[in-house]
């Protein structure tokens, strides 16, 4: 597990702030209450950190245990000497306290350092030095820098990057101007899954109401503050993922965390089209869990979330990332699978079905074993609907059977 280094002597604070950064983050915490000790710890463990927090009175005028780890100073006050300091190469940011907004901003510091490698932003501007400049404000902040010099290059270099979160855009640019580009973008990217960041000279400021007026998510002036530069890519990077959280959290089951019914039918369906083209093979299996009624009797609801929870454990571990799975209601999972053919489908459920029955939850109470029988058809219907339909015909006809069976149709026989 990674590591944060808090260097803090207030062991109220400090306890406080691991214990968060354990909770919402899963990072264990090691607290030195003063910079001699934090060197030493620094000197055994540098590999294992992924980040330093350090209240700016423990080291006024000494960083170099903590070179090339990133680090977050936590002061309310900011002197010409540490101000200085801040710029370096490994120092991400400051907060005034540990308190309200400032503890939030915080952990949402420390989660973009976690994941900061991951994230793309894109630089647009046909100056080589303001390329080079942002390029060197971001890769030390430990982000993938993408460039463009102007827009048509950019909505290439997007579409070989879709997963780009940001774009820093100039306005005057050769071939296509910021404003064109911009226009371009939000005709497929709202301002909730790509966050612009308009930039424009100082003095042409209707360029900047402009950009606003256009979809940009925020502005800055140029030359580039380098402050006020890195707080705005912070917080608009932050938007942007609470709001795809939001949305994820839309599309999921809150218990399973598989995806729930209407996102299932929005995905299916399109996959489904595909299939009535001839172009890829699918089936449709639907899923329940024999004799729930019983768990929930016998154990309680409790033990009978845990065994929609360990199923729904089993399906993503043992499917693959290409197939549909969702909880379609109750004890009852729907999974619409990809590029096999109907006698491998049938085997891949039939493995399924094995280990289900072969597994086991264990809770305070009681080792829970369970079956659970699965109706499968490759058969082309109509519509997604009908396949579904056929799918449950066959889930009935596995529980008529005496549960725990795989029934296809008659493609697969």
């Amino acid at each position: 597990m990674q590591r944060v280094l808090l260097v803090e002597s207030d062991k109220h604070h400090a306890q406080s702030i691991s214990a968060q950064l354990s909770n919402e983050l899963g990072i264990r915490c090691t607290i030195a209450s003063s910079s001699e000790e934090a060197q030493a710890f620094v000197e055994g463990h540098r590999a294992e950190l992924l980040a330093v927090i350090i209240n700016l009175k423990f080291c006024l005028d000494n960083y170099s245990p903590f070179e090339n780890i990133p680090t977050i100073v936590v002061t309310e006050e900011i002197p010409l000497e540490p101000r200085q300091m801040l710029l370096a190469r490994h120092v991400i940011d400051y907060v005034a306290n540990y308190r309200g907004h400032n503890l939030e901003y915080l952990l949402q510091l420390l989660k973009r350092i976690k994941f900061a490698k991951h994230l793309k932003v894109m630089v647009v501007d046909d100056e080589r030095v303001v390329r080079n400049l942002v390029r060197h404000l971001l890769t030390n902040k430990g982000f993938q820098v993408l460039e463009a010099e102007n827009g048509e290059a950019a909505l290439q270099q997007l579409s070989e990057h879709p997963d780009t979160k940001l774009m820093l855009v100039d306005s005057q640019m050769p071939r296509m101007n910021g404003f064109e580009l911009l226009q371009n973008l939000r005709l497929e990217h709202s301002k909730n899954q790509l966050a612009v960041i308009g930039m424009a000279d100082e003095e042409q400021e209707h360029e900047l109401v402009k950009f606003l007026r256009f979809g940009a998510n925020d502005c800055l002036s140029k030359p580039l503050r380098v402050e006020e530069f890195h707080v705005r890519v912070m917080q608009n990077l932050h938007l942007v993922e609470v709001f795809q959280e939001i949305a994820d959290l839309s599309r999921r089951d809150h218990l399973t965390n598989l995806f729930n019914r209407r996102h299932f039918y929005d995905v299916a369906t399109k996959i489904y089209e595909n299939y009535k083209r001839g172009t890829i093979d699918i089936a449709i299996a639907m899923i329940d869990i024999d004799n729930f009624k019983e768990i929930n009797d016998t154990y309680g609801h409790a033990a009978g979330d845990l065994v929609l929870i360990h199923l729904g454990k089993i399906l993503s571990r043992n499917l693959r990332s290409t197939d549909v799975i969702c909880r379609f209601g109750g004890e009852e999972f729907c999974v619409l699978s990809t590029g096999l053919t109907a006698r491998n489908h049938h085997d891949v459920f039939e493995r399924l079905r094995k280990k289900v029955e072969s597994s086991t939850v264990r809770t305070a109470q009681a080792a829970i074993r369970f079956t659970v029988s699965i109706g499968l058809t490759s058969r082309l219907g109509d519509n997604l609907t009908d396949m579904i339909s056929e799918a449950d015909a066959l889930l009935y006809q596995a529980k008529k059977q005496g549960k725990n069976k795989v029934v296809a149709d008659a493609f697969v026989a």
